[in-house]
């Protein structure tokens, strides 16, 4: 059967998000974006983030607000960040290297000169990483199936002359067409049969072993700042308050390729970034019932985002039919959309136990409702069939963390911490896709749970502090190729890939007091 084959040479940003009602997004892209990490200054990440209840850090500005409020002198601190990740993947463990400014944050004091009431106010600035996308990760097996299977499920029922371009007709412009499916046919992955239904290309060769390879690159970051507010009352209860701006950049490149028992080949590309900024408040305590004991909790509303994002693809084929084999290669245009994504709501208690001049120990619990997250077209409808999924699927987390810092000599301070984040994904999740997706990345990964073990020392002269911190982190999760849920293939089972990412961080701050 004769196609018009129509590659798309550079990249064309399309009309088409104006027609389609609700964004490409999912619940795995929101809660990518709305998950952190263990990051700020050394000292905190020393005693693994639990400072909840302790305060006079210039993480706490960004995790309990209420820290301010233990500040009697003002403070400036910037840490610096280097950070390699080890990711494996059936056996194949590939490293990503790099280094960042992770914290900087003035605090300013003002003493009112009472012992009673409001006994100082203080004001602050902080800049703070809160999360790094940054990994590659590759692997390479042997299995029984192949993405042509899942190009073609998703095609059935589709008109094959919605799928070819024409002199009067590109099938990129039309908003109920798949540009998976556009690609997937044009490049004979799938062929058509009768009565707009279609067989791949691994089923039309009577399947047999398929050889894959795919790599994975993820770069980006979430950046907070926020300005806070905040005061000491009766140096009993210490209170504070951050206005948040988000800032988040995410990109993926994913390659796919895979050769079939005929010596058929499939090269798929996505590629796909986001921006975003989002709006967060946070309010928080600390209660010194008694000298040696510190209660401290916190309420982190969503994160409201605003994220932009934008996609494209392209695939490199060598069918072989007959004998002969076709060669082929397509580019899609690149396509942007607008969609609002609420993050999960948090709530944040500990208790700081002081042990005199000698340290102090601290236990912090969070929560985080995943499963109230919501995702908005850019009119602001509500997505109610992914909206549904989220509540559905996504699993609400729990963290749990606990540090010590010991002080040999007063100008001396080891530290060590650790915690542990249940998953946030069901483990029997899956993705969606739409009918109609500008998107042809299909993979998804349900995450494990994470976990970390920290250690740091510090060291105080005078005004001057310079403290050290390694981070240990582990993130597991089950990566799948692509889901068998949306449209579902009978007898196919997708096995899920263990993912094992380990971030190692070293961390360096300096702060001076005045």
């Amino acid at each position: 059967m004769k196609r018009v084959i129509v590659s798309v040479i550079g990249l064309s940003l399309t009309m088409l998000a104006l027609a389609q009602s609700m964004p490409f997004m999912n619940n795995y892209d929101a809660t990518k974006f709305s998950s952190t990490e263990l990051n700020g200054t050394a000292r905190f990440m020393a005693v693994g983030g639990a400072m909840s209840a302790l305060g006079g850090d210039a993480s706490v500005l960004v995790y309990n607000p209420g820290g301010i409020g233990i500040y009697r002198s003002s403070e400036i601190t910037l840490s610096l960040n280097t950070h390699w990740t080890n990711t494996t993947m059936v056996g194949n463990t590939q490293q990503y290297v790099t280094a960042n400014l992770s914290n900087a944050a003035y605090v300013g004091t003002w003493d009112l000169k009472k012992e009673k009431g409001l006994v100082n106010f203080n004001f602050g600035v902080a800049y703070n990483r809160v999360k790094n996308f940054s990994r590659n990760a590759a692997y390479s097996r042997n299995k029984n199936y192949s993405i042509s299977q899942i190009l073609a499920a998703s095609t059935q029922g589709v008109n094959k002359a919605d799928l070819v371009s024409s002199s009067n007709y590109d099938p990129y412009n039309n908003p109920n067409v798949a540009w998976r499916s556009i690609l997937g046919y044009c490049s004979y992955t799938f062929d058509d049969t009768s009565d707009n239904t279609y067989i791949s290309h691994f089923d039309e060769v009577g399947g047999g072993n398929v050889y894959d390879n795919v790599y994975l690159n993820e770069r980006g970051y979430v950046d907070e700042y926020a300005i806070s507010f905040g005061g000491n009352v009766s140096n009993i209860f210490y209170w504070g308050m951050s206005f948040v701006c988000d800032y988040m950049d995410y990109s993926l490149k994913q390659s796919y390729y895979e050769s079939m028992s005929d010596q058929s080949t499939i090269e798929l590309n996505n590629y796909y970034r986001a921006i975003g900024t989002g709006f967060t408040y946070k309010l928080g305590f600390i209660i010194k019932p008694i000298n040696w004991l510190r209660i401290g909790a916190a309420f982190h509303t969503p994160t409201w985002f605003a994220v932009n994002s934008y996609n494209y693809s392209d695939i490199y084929t060598k069918i072989y039919t007959a004998g002969s084999s076709t060669n082929n290669n397509l580019q899609s245009p690149e396509e942007g959309e607008r969609a609002y994504v609420n993050s999960p709501m948090k709530a944040i208690a500990g208790l700081g136990f002081v042990l005199g001049k000698f340290g102090f120990v601290g236990i912090d619990y969070q929560y985080a409702n995943y499963r109230g997250m919501e995702i908005q077209s850019s009119s602001r409808m509500d997505n109610v069939t992914m909206n549904k999924i989220i509540g559905n699927e996504m699993l609400d987390t729990h963290t749990v963390r606990l540090g010590i810092e010991i002080k040999p000599l007063e100008s001396l301070s080891l530290r060590l911490g650790g915690g542990y984040t249940t998953p946030c994904e069901s483990v029997n999740g899956s993705r969606m896709y739409y009918d109609n997706d500008t998107r042809t990345d299909l993979e998804y990964y349900n995450d494990n749970g994470s976990y970390n073990v920290t250690a740091g020392v510090g060291y105080r002269i005078g005004r001057h502090a310079i403290d050290l911190a390694y981070v240990y982190q582990v993130n597991l999760a089950n990566y799948y190729e692509f889901s068998n849920t949306t449209y579902p293939i009978s007898g196919l089972s997708i096995d899920p890939i263990a993912l094992r990412s380990i971030r190692n961080q070293i961390v360096l701050s300096y702060a001076i007091r005045f």
